[in-house]
């Protein structure tokens, strides 16, 4: 998994394992450990309670919930992304994306063992990766 957040967005790859285990309905965790007493959750779960995507954040743990239906489909299918834009107040908005991981094209690095094969690898050759 790797998170990024960015201004009011927030944006989750998932390798091919984390795909496949949302569309079983199960949830994917990662704990990045900050120090003994601190540390930060991301967990994305698959639910039948909410009707769209919706993040969540409690100060130690992110957590984006997706309707279980459309995880299930997009696991299935080239979709690559399940977005949404979850409202704070009006007019005030925070972006969630939760994407397939695709590797990188120009090199075998970290990261790229269990990412979804890239389908602009064909038609280009030598680019720089910026997916990260």
């Amino acid at each position: 998994m790797k998170l990024r957040i960015r201004g009011n967005s927030v944006r989750v790859r998932l390798t091919k394992t984390e795909v496949a285990r949302l569309g079983q309905e199960l949830s994917v965790e990662q704990i990045t450990q900050f120090s003994r007493s601190s540390a930060l959750r991301c967990s994305i779960q698959p639910s039948h309670d909410v009707a769209a995507p919706n993040a969540q954040f409690d100060g130690s743990a992110v957590t984006v919930a997706l309707p279980a239906e459309e995880v299930r489909q997009w696991a299935s299918s080239d979709q690559v992304t399940i977005e949404a834009r979850q409202e704070i107040e009006p007019g005030t908005f925070l972006q969630i994306l939760v994407e397939k991981d695709f590797q990188c094209m120009h090199s075998k690095a970290e990261g790229n063992t269990d990412a979804f094969p890239n389908p602009r690898e064909r038609q280009l050759s030598g680019e720089v990766c910026s997916r990260a």
